[in-house]
Protein backbone atom coordinates (compact mmCIF):
# COMPACT_ATOMS: atom_id res chain seq x y z
CA UNK A 1 0.00 0.00 0.00
CA UNK A 2 1.46 3.60 -0.71
CA UNK A 3 0.79 6.36 1.13
CA UNK A 4 0.92 9.95 -0.42
CA UNK A 5 2.63 12.33 1.13
CA UNK A 6 1.54 16.63 0.95
CA UNK A 7 4.48 18.73 0.57
CA UNK A 8 4.30 22.27 1.51
CA UNK A 9 7.33 24.39 0.27
CA UNK A 10 8.93 27.33 1.99
CA UNK A 11 7.28 29.64 -0.21
CA UNK A 12 3.93 28.17 0.22
CA UNK A 13 4.76 28.37 4.21
CA UNK A 14 5.77 31.87 4.32
CA UNK A 15 2.42 32.96 2.53
CA UNK A 16 0.22 31.23 4.35
CA UNK A 17 1.52 32.76 7.76
CA UNK A 18 2.00 36.38 6.10
CA UNK A 19 -1.93 35.89 4.90
CA UNK A 20 -2.56 34.45 9.02
CA UNK A 21 -0.66 38.00 10.59
CA UNK A 22 -2.67 40.15 8.03
CA UNK A 23 -5.23 39.30 9.35
CA UNK A 24 -4.36 39.31 13.05
CA UNK A 25 -2.50 42.62 13.02
CA UNK A 26 -5.85 44.33 11.74
CA UNK A 27 -8.09 42.71 14.10
CA UNK A 28 -10.56 40.73 12.32
CA UNK A 29 -10.89 37.34 11.53
CA UNK A 30 -10.12 35.50 8.02
CA UNK A 31 -13.39 36.11 5.43
CA UNK A 32 -14.88 38.83 7.47
CA UNK A 33 -12.63 41.77 6.38
CA UNK A 34 -15.43 43.26 4.13
CA UNK A 35 -18.07 43.27 6.87
CA UNK A 36 -15.69 45.39 9.49
CA UNK A 37 -14.46 48.48 7.49
CA UNK A 38 -15.69 51.48 8.63
CA UNK A 39 -14.94 54.53 6.05
CA UNK A 40 -13.05 56.92 6.86
CA UNK A 41 -15.10 60.34 6.98
CA UNK A 42 -18.60 60.91 5.09
CA UNK A 43 -20.05 64.56 3.95
CA UNK A 44 -22.37 63.88 1.40
CA UNK A 45 -24.24 60.71 0.52
CA UNK A 46 -25.70 60.80 -3.34
CA UNK A 47 -25.88 57.05 -3.78
CA UNK A 48 -27.09 53.72 -2.32
CA UNK A 49 -23.34 52.98 -1.56
CA UNK A 50 -22.44 56.45 0.18
CA UNK A 51 -25.79 56.25 2.18
CA UNK A 52 -24.67 52.78 3.49
CA UNK A 53 -20.94 53.91 4.20
CA UNK A 54 -22.85 57.15 5.77
CA UNK A 55 -25.20 55.31 8.01
CA UNK A 56 -22.23 52.73 8.88
CA UNK A 57 -20.32 55.76 10.14
CA UNK A 58 -22.69 57.63 11.75
CA UNK A 59 -23.89 54.12 13.75
CA UNK A 60 -20.38 52.51 14.53
CA UNK A 61 -18.42 56.10 15.31
CA UNK A 62 -21.17 58.50 16.88
CA UNK A 63 -19.91 60.90 13.78
CA UNK A 64 -22.54 63.72 13.54
CA UNK A 65 -21.36 65.02 10.23
CA UNK A 66 -22.13 61.60 8.14
CA UNK A 67 -25.72 61.71 10.40
CA UNK A 68 -26.58 64.72 8.71
CA UNK A 69 -25.72 63.71 5.50
CA UNK A 70 -28.11 60.81 5.87
CA UNK A 71 -30.49 63.24 6.64
CA UNK A 72 -29.85 65.44 3.60
CA UNK A 73 -30.12 62.42 1.85
CA UNK A 74 -33.53 62.00 2.69
CA UNK A 75 -34.68 65.30 2.52
CA UNK A 76 -33.40 65.72 -1.21
CA UNK A 77 -35.64 66.05 -4.00
CA UNK A 78 -34.78 62.33 -5.63
CA UNK A 79 -35.20 60.60 -2.31
CA UNK A 80 -37.76 62.52 -0.40
CA UNK A 81 -38.80 60.41 2.91
CA UNK A 82 -39.38 63.32 5.47
CA UNK A 83 -39.84 60.62 8.20
CA UNK A 84 -36.41 59.51 7.30
CA UNK A 85 -34.97 62.62 7.30
CA UNK A 86 -36.34 63.80 10.73
CA UNK A 87 -35.05 60.84 12.57
CA UNK A 88 -31.75 61.37 11.24
CA UNK A 89 -31.61 65.06 12.11
CA UNK A 90 -32.64 64.55 15.48
CA UNK A 91 -29.87 62.23 15.25
CA UNK A 92 -27.28 64.29 13.86
CA UNK A 93 -28.43 67.16 16.61
CA UNK A 94 -28.01 64.36 19.30
CA UNK A 95 -24.37 64.21 18.57
CA UNK A 96 -24.08 68.04 18.60
CA UNK A 97 -24.48 69.12 14.98
CA UNK A 98 -25.59 72.85 15.37
CA UNK A 99 -26.83 72.52 11.35
CA UNK A 100 -29.51 69.61 12.44
CA UNK A 101 -30.78 72.27 15.18
CA UNK A 102 -31.51 74.97 12.42
CA UNK A 103 -33.00 72.13 10.31
CA UNK A 104 -35.41 70.85 13.34
CA UNK A 105 -35.93 74.42 14.77
CA UNK A 106 -37.43 75.59 10.95
CA UNK A 107 -39.49 72.27 10.81
CA UNK A 108 -41.20 72.29 13.78
CA UNK A 109 -41.66 76.03 13.93
CA UNK A 110 -42.86 76.32 10.10
CA UNK A 111 -44.51 72.05 9.40
CA UNK A 112 -42.37 72.07 6.59
CA UNK A 113 -41.32 68.38 6.78
CA UNK A 114 -43.07 67.41 9.62
CA UNK A 115 -46.52 68.78 11.78
CA UNK A 116 -45.57 72.11 13.54
CA UNK A 117 -44.68 71.44 17.60
CA UNK A 118 -43.81 74.19 19.43
CA UNK A 119 -42.15 72.70 21.92
CA UNK A 120 -39.87 71.00 19.99
CA UNK A 121 -39.25 74.43 18.28
CA UNK A 122 -37.61 75.49 20.87
CA UNK A 123 -36.28 72.85 22.40
CA UNK A 124 -33.81 73.12 19.63
CA UNK A 125 -33.56 77.31 19.44
CA UNK A 126 -32.34 77.08 22.77
CA UNK A 127 -29.66 73.65 22.29
CA UNK A 128 -28.47 76.28 19.38
CA UNK A 129 -28.48 79.11 21.56
CA UNK A 130 -26.59 77.33 24.01
CA UNK A 131 -24.43 76.26 21.23
CA UNK A 132 -23.28 80.05 20.64
CA UNK A 133 -25.68 79.65 17.24
CA UNK A 134 -25.66 83.28 15.90
CA UNK A 135 -29.06 82.98 14.23
CA UNK A 136 -30.74 81.78 17.45
CA UNK A 137 -29.21 84.52 19.28
CA UNK A 138 -30.89 86.87 17.17
CA UNK A 139 -34.36 85.04 17.06
CA UNK A 140 -34.24 85.11 20.85
CA UNK A 141 -33.17 88.93 20.45
CA UNK A 142 -35.84 89.31 17.88
CA UNK A 143 -38.43 88.45 19.72
CA UNK A 144 -37.98 90.23 22.76
CA UNK A 145 -37.87 93.25 20.60
CA UNK A 146 -41.75 92.81 19.16
CA UNK A 147 -42.58 91.72 22.71
CA UNK A 148 -41.14 94.35 24.87
CA UNK A 149 -38.83 96.68 23.05
CA UNK A 150 -37.81 98.39 25.66
CA UNK A 151 -36.73 94.98 27.40
CA UNK A 152 -34.52 94.18 24.57
CA UNK A 153 -32.77 97.29 24.61
CA UNK A 154 -32.14 97.20 28.39
CA UNK A 155 -31.03 93.59 28.48
CA UNK A 156 -28.67 93.80 25.15
CA UNK A 157 -27.72 97.09 24.54
CA UNK A 158 -24.70 98.37 27.07
CA UNK A 159 -23.96 101.41 24.71
CA UNK A 160 -24.44 103.42 21.57
CA UNK A 161 -23.87 106.85 19.64
CA UNK A 162 -26.07 107.42 17.20
CA UNK A 163 -23.49 110.54 15.87
CA UNK A 164 -21.28 107.73 14.61
CA UNK A 165 -23.95 104.41 14.00
CA UNK A 166 -21.91 102.46 16.89
CA UNK A 167 -23.34 100.17 19.28
CA UNK A 168 -21.91 97.48 22.04
CA UNK A 169 -24.32 94.80 22.60
CA UNK A 170 -24.20 91.47 24.89
CA UNK A 171 -25.60 88.14 24.58
CA UNK A 172 -26.55 85.65 27.14
CA UNK A 173 -24.45 81.86 27.59
CA UNK A 174 -23.64 82.17 23.92
CA UNK A 175 -19.77 80.82 23.24
CA UNK A 176 -18.03 83.09 21.41
CA UNK A 177 -14.74 82.93 19.69
CA UNK A 178 -12.03 85.67 20.20
CA UNK A 179 -10.60 87.19 17.35
CA UNK A 180 -6.51 86.55 17.05
CA UNK A 181 -6.00 90.40 17.82
CA UNK A 182 -6.11 93.94 17.00
CA UNK A 183 -4.22 96.51 15.12
CA UNK A 184 -4.48 100.33 15.87
CA UNK A 185 -5.14 102.48 12.56
CA UNK A 186 -1.62 103.83 12.60
CA UNK A 187 0.06 100.21 12.24
CA UNK A 188 -2.06 100.18 8.59
CA UNK A 189 -0.94 100.58 5.31
CA UNK A 190 -2.47 102.03 2.14
CA UNK A 191 -2.33 98.94 -0.16
CA UNK A 192 -2.41 95.70 2.03
CA UNK A 193 -4.96 92.91 2.10
CA UNK A 194 -7.96 93.08 4.08
CA UNK A 195 -11.40 91.12 4.46
CA UNK A 196 -14.91 91.65 5.28
CA UNK A 197 -17.32 88.90 7.16
CA UNK A 198 -21.08 90.09 6.74
CA UNK A 199 -24.55 88.70 5.89
CA UNK A 200 -25.95 90.45 3.32
CA UNK A 201 -29.97 89.24 2.39
CA UNK A 202 -29.43 86.78 5.50
CA UNK A 203 -25.77 84.82 4.08
CA UNK A 204 -24.21 84.37 7.35
CA UNK A 205 -20.24 84.62 6.83
CA UNK A 206 -19.96 86.03 3.13
CA UNK A 207 -16.09 86.84 2.23
CA UNK A 208 -14.97 89.72 0.98
CA UNK A 209 -11.41 90.59 -0.41
CA UNK A 210 -10.10 94.10 -0.91
CA UNK A 211 -7.25 96.51 -0.03
CA UNK A 212 -6.96 99.49 2.01
CA UNK A 213 -7.49 102.89 0.20
CA UNK A 214 -7.03 105.31 2.83
CA UNK A 215 -7.43 106.51 5.85
CA UNK A 216 -9.86 109.43 6.74
CA UNK A 217 -10.96 111.07 9.34
CA UNK A 218 -14.61 112.56 9.92
CA UNK A 219 -16.62 114.50 12.68
CA UNK A 220 -13.55 113.22 15.07
CA UNK A 221 -13.87 109.40 13.71
CA UNK A 222 -10.83 107.45 11.92
CA UNK A 223 -12.45 105.74 8.89
CA UNK A 224 -10.54 102.60 6.76
CA UNK A 225 -11.07 103.19 3.60
CA UNK A 226 -11.36 99.77 1.33
CA UNK A 227 -12.61 97.97 -1.56
CA UNK A 228 -13.59 95.03 0.63
CA UNK A 229 -17.11 94.28 -0.32
CA UNK A 230 -19.84 95.62 2.91
CA UNK A 231 -23.27 95.11 1.01
CA UNK A 232 -26.81 95.49 2.96
CA UNK A 233 -26.84 93.69 5.90
CA UNK A 234 -22.79 93.48 6.63
CA UNK A 235 -22.74 96.81 8.65
CA UNK A 236 -21.20 96.25 12.35
CA UNK A 237 -19.20 93.25 11.15
CA UNK A 238 -15.26 92.79 11.36
CA UNK A 239 -12.53 94.11 8.70
CA UNK A 240 -9.73 91.73 8.79
CA UNK A 241 -5.49 91.27 7.89
CA UNK A 242 -4.25 88.76 6.33
CA UNK A 243 -3.45 87.72 9.77
CA UNK A 244 -7.03 87.79 11.06
CA UNK A 245 -6.42 90.64 13.32
CA UNK A 246 -9.24 93.16 13.80
CA UNK A 247 -9.01 96.51 12.29
CA UNK A 248 -11.95 97.65 11.88
CA UNK A 249 -16.24 97.24 12.44
CA UNK A 250 -17.79 97.71 8.76
CA UNK A 251 -19.71 101.00 8.81
CA UNK A 252 -20.88 101.92 5.36
CA UNK A 253 -21.11 101.71 1.81
CA UNK A 254 -20.88 105.02 -0.26
CA UNK A 255 -22.26 105.66 -3.82
CA UNK A 256 -19.53 104.35 -5.68
CA UNK A 257 -17.65 101.11 -6.70
CA UNK A 258 -15.69 99.92 -4.35
CA UNK A 259 -15.95 103.08 -1.60
CA UNK A 260 -16.63 101.38 1.50
CA UNK A 261 -15.97 102.33 5.01
CA UNK A 262 -14.91 100.91 8.47
CA UNK A 263 -14.73 102.97 11.67
CA UNK A 264 -10.83 102.16 13.33
CA UNK A 265 -11.06 99.51 15.51
CA UNK A 266 -9.02 101.53 18.35
CA UNK A 267 -11.26 104.08 18.36
CA UNK A 268 -14.79 102.16 17.75
CA UNK A 269 -15.05 101.74 22.01
CA UNK A 270 -13.99 105.06 22.51
CA UNK A 271 -16.69 107.85 23.35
Amino acid sequence: MTRKRTHIGRSGFAVGVAVLLAACSSGVAPGRLSQSVVPPSCVVAYDERTLAECKQLASMKGDGRAALAVAKYYESPRHTSNESAMDWYERAASLGQVAAYRKLFDAYSLGSITPRNAAKAEEYLERAREAGAEWAVLVAAKRLESSDPQAAVDRYLKAADQRSDRCIVTVDDARLDPVAGMRAHGDIRVGETVYTIGSPRGLERTLGQGIVSGLRHDDGITFIQTTAQISPGSSGRGLFDAAGNLVGVTALAAWGQGLNFAIAIDEYFHQ
